[in-house]
């Protein structure tokens, strides 16, 4: 495609030629136009079926929790994207389960360290060196990570999301991980 130059001038004649052709008046054909423009722009901004299936997007941590939880609970993750580096997944529990490992593999989370809370209150055990199934009688949902690491993975989406991001800000590394999700399933 070669640059081309018009003139205001210019424009507005090709404009009022092309409302001629299309028996119509230079605003009523510009009206026109940008209804085609914005049609065109929210069918490739919108995921294609097509695109869902065979791109499988990735999203950074901050878009994703931006999303309204209904919207996120129909979604699947296939990969998180650690520095560049993809580790495939099949749900979000896997996602939180590799993410903490990585934490571990990097030295950013040591047994002298836990239990790990989420909260600055220390209510809510996040990673811990037993497995709190029985955790006051109740099912905890913890998952083993690696030996004498154990993940609470009983959150939805959303809040796998969230947790992720609190971990890498409580720990001050943030900037040390850009971390990516990848969707294998929107809804449709």
């Amino acid at each position: 495609m070669s640059d081309c130059k018009f003139s205001v001038d210019e424009l507005f004649e090709i404009i009022e030629f092309l409302a001629k052709e299309n028996n119509s008046s230079p605003e009523e054909f510009i009206h026109e136009i940008k209804k085609k423009i914005n049609k065109h722009y929210i069918e490739v901004s919108k995921p294609s079926q097509y695109t869902q299936r065979h791109i499988n997007p990735q999203f950074s941590l901050e878009k994703l929790s931006k999303l309204e939880m209904s919207e996120l609970s129909k979604t699947k993750p296939s990969a998180i994207i650690i520095n560049k580096n993809k580790i495939e997944v099949n749900s979000w529990t896997d996602a939180t389960i590799n993410f903490v490992k990585i934490l571990i593999i990097n030295g950013d989370i040591k047994q002298e360290d836990l239990p790990f809370y989420l909260d600055d209150k220390q209510k809510t055990i996040y990673i811990d060196s037993i497995d709190n199934k029985q955790l006051n009688g109740k099912d905890g949902g913890f998952r083993e990570v690696d030996e004498g690491f154990y993940v609470n993975i009983r959150y939805n989406a959303k809040y796998h999301i969230l947790n992720i991001m609190k971990v890498l800000k409580n720990l001050s590394i943030s900037e040390k991980y850009e971390i990516r999700i990848v969707i294998s399933h929107f809804p449709s």
